[in-house]
């Protein structure tokens, strides 16, 4: 965060990663959403508003499905090519042979 001054209302710009965001008069406010969605900004309208994620995700950055953050239930984490993001896939999607373990994180094959 950046400030042209000691006041709260002289903000210039705001922490994104912690989902800051700077309001007309110059004020950080922080906002989040529930699991399911995301923070949006929109810098051009000024404004902030909880977007879907994927519907893989349970928590997400974006709403790719390459952006999770933490899959839903039933779901595994696969690599993105975005750093610390998730393709979250269930194991049908992965091979009719395989269902979820016991852990309900991995996929394993039929016994």
């Amino acid at each position: 965060m950046t400030c042209s001054g000691p006041d709260a209302d002289e903000c210039l710009t705001c922490n994104a990663t912690q989902a800051l965001v700077r309001t007309t008069t110059g004020t950080c406010v922080s906002f989040s959403c529930l699991d399911g969605a995301f923070v949006y900004i929109n810098y051009v309208a000024q404004n902030v508003s909880c977007q879907a994620c994927h519907s893989s995700c349970k928590t997400c950055s974006d709403s790719g499905s390459g952006n999770c953050m933490e899959c839903g239930t039933g779901r595994t984490a696969y690599p993105s090519t975005i750093a610390n993001r998730f393709y979250c896939k269930s194991c049908a999607d992965l091979n009719s042979g395989y269902t979820l373990a016991a852990d309900q994180v991995s996929c394993k094959g039929k016994s």
